[in-house]
């Protein structure tokens, strides 16, 4: 089915699964089947860490099977529409209303419109009200559960806070209770009494007369609150040593690991800061060893490190010393997001300037001293700028700083301030370098629940619009490039981040008007959002508004572990513009989640500086001999689908991951050494592709063919490699012809042999065939008979076309095909084509 719909839309190895290290088990051999929905795109989806850890946590049981589903992009949406058909998953085609259980990953608010998008096309009602005892249990998690009041009517069940564990206890519960043959509402009963498992039907909202929605009433007695889980030893969560490999390049694409989680740099607008608390580490020698393994699991070229604080995690330099011999010897980078002002040390910038280098991203927050004290921002200017000139002095020209607007307390000064802060790092730079590059990238300051400001007011659009142009003028000046988050995006987050049931209903009517991928500057709706608001009587601002401390929000009966006091307290200081230790440094400020004393340092769950036993690893043996192999090899099935990027990005991660000693080029960004005969186009099938790969040391071609082969997807298929020389002409030079196979019964239309006999004839008896190609907007005008070498009717009814290759021009298979059977577009598009043959200059 889906090599079939892949025809019909963009970027099709979205959806044709098979990846390296997918899991593949055989469904009626499992106890649960269980669907991993992200609503968004699939480089998206795929970049996701929670999604590679929950995906590995259910696969390595073995009554569980563990499949994912995506959002599909519009076009593909709206083709399973018109051909009625379910969204199904990547590993079986499964239609998504046919699993057991639909676990849907909640990453933030822009997000809900989709969340209905997939459940629709899944077939599946959206209102859990409304979904029958044999329909999937419908569960959410994930970072954006927090308030999960607008989407709560959608979900039979939503998990809050860590996955990992509690996901396998549901499991287990579903099973008993489907032995029990009992109803749903009796499976329901089950999961409210796990940790963190919030049952919405089991709450009600309750309005004041006006029609606001304040609070929330339990309907089960005992059932008043609930409290998140949460994993206490980091090293519980096993890091994925398979992790999925993309079919496409993702939007973070790169081995990422987890290093730590929670944060206690108390940030006062930052919800995940509050919510992860208390911080956790993984052990060094336990996290170093993981890496390998994933690495060598999966090929990729990048690391990157994640926490909310990187720079803090206490065993950082020794990790990186201990990895660096790995990245020099397989030309990797090492990345570090979420670094903090002042963990940008000269000693860590030295040891990634001998890498490939990655970008670096400050985040400073806001342009004064006063307003980061009022948001509790560690760092100062002169730590900002000492880090930029330590930056730029270590060889990288660009460097991003990360600014909100409109926070608590801001004035026009501290507007200002940003602008003179940028001019102030870009003259640090270009007083130690001639290539600096500066970002400024800004935000709208969006109140979160759970954290000091849930209680604040947000600035209007309009508002942001302003504070962005005066942006734009002052950095236009100073020669920093400004890049901004759209305030109207910011408003909805706004109102869907602090808002209450009521707004299921505008959610559901806004999709209805056309709303999905909200968070896509290019798709987002705001038409539709505003008559969606208009016809459920939501007033916007109402959500956007100050609170009144005094009175329950909508999730005070969800607890993220924080306490309410402590939020309030620290409210208050913001006010005053007084900072709050980190109590990884100073000890315990009472927040809530660690049962700690007062002024206790959270010791239990960090980590000791401790030394790391590498691996040992012999370094390459780099020669003046090049060692150079042309390699043959498949691309069929859904292989097809995969674009040529993608698919040299996905062979050389074989390459890697089968240790061949790659020859890398010289330079600031080291490639791997190969080249590639000209790419099919996307679908058309080949068995005869070809790329010349370079190594720095001998190797038996059968080994060769015998280690990439094991990881590589399905498909894709090296059958032949040989040693050649060096000198010897490049594939592009050698190549003087190609044969192809077309299979004119595949295009819908019936052709006697007769009449395919007569069109051969009369297109190789013709001298003159005009035909206009278009390519990078130029035309030309060419005779296509010169490039077709001959046609041939075989017994089975296909055609075999072998066609010149001109280095100037080429015409592709399917241009070919459609003169000669006279094919309509529609026609010419399902018509299948496989390459069969290359044939080289002298033969």
């Amino acid at each position: 089915m889906i090599e079939e719909l892949a025809r019909h839309v963009q970027r099709p190895s979205r959806y044709i699964g098979g990846e390296t290290n997918m899991v593949r088990k055989d469904p009626a051999g499992v106890d649960v089947r269980f669907a991993f929905v992200f609503p968004d795109v699939y480089e998206v989806g795929m970049s996701h860490t929670g999604l590679q850890i929950i995906y590995d946590v259910l696969n390595r049981r073995g009554d569980t099977y563990c499949e994912r589903v995506f959002t599909p992009w519009p076009d593909m949406g709206d083709l399973l529409r018109e051909r009625e058909l379910a969204l199904f998953s990547l590993e079986t085609e499964t239609p998504l209303h046919e699993f057991d259980i639909v676990g849907i990953t909640l990453p933030h608010e822009l997000c809900y419109t989709n969340v209905v998008e997939t459940l629709e096309l899944g077939q599946i009602p959206v209102l859990a009200s409304e979904r029958g005892e044999d329909l999937p249990l419908v569960i959410a998690g994930g970072s954006g559960v927090f308030n999960p009041e607008p989407v709560a009517d959608f979900f039979d069940a939503i998990v809050l806070g860590d996955g990992e564990e509690v996901v396998g206890r549901i499991i287990e519960e579903f099973k008993q209770w489907r032995a029990s043959g009992s109803n749903k509402k009796e499976l329901l009963e089950r999961l409210s009494r796990l940790e963190g498992v919030y049952i919405p039907s089991f709450f009600k909202p309750v309005s004041e007369k006006h029609g606001k929605s304040v609070s929330t009433t339990p309907l089960k007695t005992g059932y008043e609150k609930v409290t998140r889980c949460w994993l206490r030893d980091l090293d519980d969560s096993p890091v994925p040593a398979k992790p999925l490999i993309p079919n496409t390049e993702l939007v973070h694409d790169r081995l990422s690991v987890e290093v730590a989680r929670g944060c206690t740099a108390g940030c006062r607008f930052c919800q995940a800061g509050m919510t992860c608390r208390p911080v956790r580490e993984r052990g060094p020698q336990k996290l170093y060893e993981a890496i390998c393994e994933s690495l060598a699991g999966s090929g990729f070229e990048e690391i990157s490190f994640l926490s909310l604080s990187t720079g803090d995690y206490t065993n950082l330099d020794n990790l990186m010393d201990a990895l660096m011999p790995l990245c020099l010897r397989e030309n990797l980078s090492v990345s570090l997001p979420s670094l903090r002002v002042g963990a940008l040390t000269q000693e860590r910038l030295e040891k990634l300037s001998k890498l490939k280098k990655t970008g670096l991203t400050l985040a400073p927050e806001a342009g004064t001293q006063r307003l980061r004290s009022v948001i509790n921002k560690a760092g100062t200017d002169e730590q900002l700028l000492e880090s930029a000139r330590l930056a730029f002095a270590a060889g990288w020209s660009h460097l991003k700083l990360y600014f909100m607007i409109g926070l608590p307390t801001e004035t026009p000064e501290d507007i200002e301030a940003i602008i003179a802060l940028c001019r102030r790092v870009r003259r640090e730079g270009l007083s130690v370098s001639r290539r600096v590059n500066i970002t400024c990238s800004v935000s709208t300051f969006v109140p979160k629940a759970h954290t000091p400001f849930q209680w604040e007011p947000q600035i209007s659009p309009e508002e942001a619009r302003e504070k962005i142009e005066i942006l734009k003028r002052g950095l236009r000046k100073a020669r920093v490039r400004l890049k901004w988050h759209e305030p109207e995006l910011s408003a909805l987050e706004g109102v869907l981040a602090r808002g209450d049931r009521r707004l299921s209903s505008a959610i559901l009517g806004a999709h209805q008007h056309g709303a999905r991928f909200d968070s896509w500057t290019e798709h987002y709706n705001s038409a539709a959002w505003s008559r969606a608001f208009t016809e459920a009587a939501v007033d916007p601002p109402e959500y956007t508004a100050a609170r009144d401390p005094q009175k329950p929000l909508p999730w005070d009966h969800l607890s993220a572990g924080v306490d309410r006091d402590f939020l309030l307290r620290e409210r208050e200081k913001a006010y005053r513009g007084e900072r709050t230790p980190d109590c990884r440094l100073e000890g315990c400020v009472r927040c809530g989640p660690c049962d700690l004393d007062e002024g206790e340092k959270p010791d239990e769950f960090l980590h000791e500086v401790e030394p790391i036993v590498a691996r040992q690893r012999k370094p390459r043996r780099y020669r003046n001999v090049v060692y150079r192999y042309r390699l043959t090899y498949t691309k069929t099935g859904a292989a097809a689908f995969m674009g040529h990027l993608e698919l040299k990005r996905i062979l050389e991660r074989a390459f890697r991951r089968a240790q061949l000693p790659m020859r890398y080029s010289a330079g600031f960004s080291p490639q791997p050494c190969v080249s590639y005969s000209s790419p099919v186009p996307l679908g058309v099938e080949s068995t005869a592709e070809i790329l010349d790969l370079d190594l720095v040391e001998s190797v038996e071609t059968g080994e060769l063919v015998e280690r990439a082969n094991a990881y590589l997807p399905e498909g894709v298929v090296i059958y032949n490699a040989r040693l050649i020389n060096p000198s010897s002409p490049s594939i592009t030079a050698s190549v003087s012809k190609i044969k192809w196979r077309l299979d004119p019964a595949s295009c819908g239309r019936q052709f006697t042999r007769d009449e395919l006999t007569q069109n051969i004839a009369d297109f190789m008896e013709a001298t003159q065939i005009p035909f206009t190609k278009v390519r990078k907007h130029k035309v030309r005008n060419i005779n296509m008979r010169d490039f077709v070498d001959s046609l041939e009717l075989r017994e089975d009814g296909k055609v075999e076309l072998t066609t010149n290759v001109l280095r100037e021009l080429q015409v592709r298979a399917s241009q070919v095909a459609q003169v000669l059977l006279k094919l309509t577009p529609q026609e010419t598009g399902r018509l299948r084509i496989k390459k069969i043959r290359n044939i080289f200059s002298g033969e």
